[in-house]
C-alpha cells in the first residue's frame, strides 16, 4: 500500500471533487484512518463500504480507496461511516455523533465559505479517537452492508 499522506490525499480529493469542505476531509481522514487500522490489525482489505448521504464524504473516501487500495467501494446513502475488511476480519469507523452535531450546527449558523473554513479547522483539531468510533464487524454484519449496496 502506498504512503497514506493525509494532506496530499485531501488535496487530490479536493481537485477531483471541486472544493475543500469538512465532509470531504472527513471522508479522506476516515478512509486513511481505517486503512491504517487495518494494517495494524493485519486485516487484508478486499472490500470497502462508504456510508453517507454526502457526496463530499463519498468522494473523499473514494479518492483514498481508489489511489491507495485499488478498491471500488460499495456506496450506501444511510449512516455516516467507513467499513472495510476481508469478510472474516472487518472494521467500521463511524463519525461520533457529537462531531456530526457540531458540524451540522456550524453549517446552519455560518455562510458557506465560513462554514467550510471553520468546520475544517474544527475537524483537523480533533484526534482520531474524538472524531471516530471504531467497531469490529462480524462477517455477517459486513456482508449485510455489502449486500445492501447491490
Amino acid at each position: 500500500m502506498a504512503e497514506l499522506d493525509l494532506e496530499k490525499l485531501f488535496d487530490k480529493a479536493a481537485v477531483r471533487h471541486g472544493h475543500k469542505c469538512p465532509s470531504l476531509y472527513y471522508g479522506v481522514r476516515g478512509a486513511v484512518t481505517a486503512l491504517k487500522l487495518a494494517v495494524e490489525s493485519n486485516i487484508t482489505v478486499k472490500q470497502a463500504v462508504i456510508q453517507g448521504t454526502s457526496k463530499c464524504i463519498r468522494d473523499g473516501a473514494g479518492t483514498v480507496f481508489a489511489t491507495q487500495a485499488q478498491l471500488t467501494p460499495v456506496l450506501l446513502e444511510d449512516g455516516c461511516g467507513i467499513s472495510l475488511g476481508d469478510g472474516a476480519q472487518n472494521i467500521q469507523l463511524m463519525l461520533n455523533s457529537h462531531v456530526r452535531e457540531k458540524v451540522n450546527s456550524l453549517n446552519k449558523q455560518l455562510p458557506m465559505a465560513e462554514f467550510q473554513q471553520q468546520g475544517l479547522k474544527y475537524l483537523q483539531g480533533l484526534s482520531d479517537e474524538d472524531l471516530f468510533k471504531t467497531i469490529t464487524l462480524t462477517e455477517k454484519q459486513f456482508n449485510r452492508l455489502l449486500n445492501a449496496g447491490e
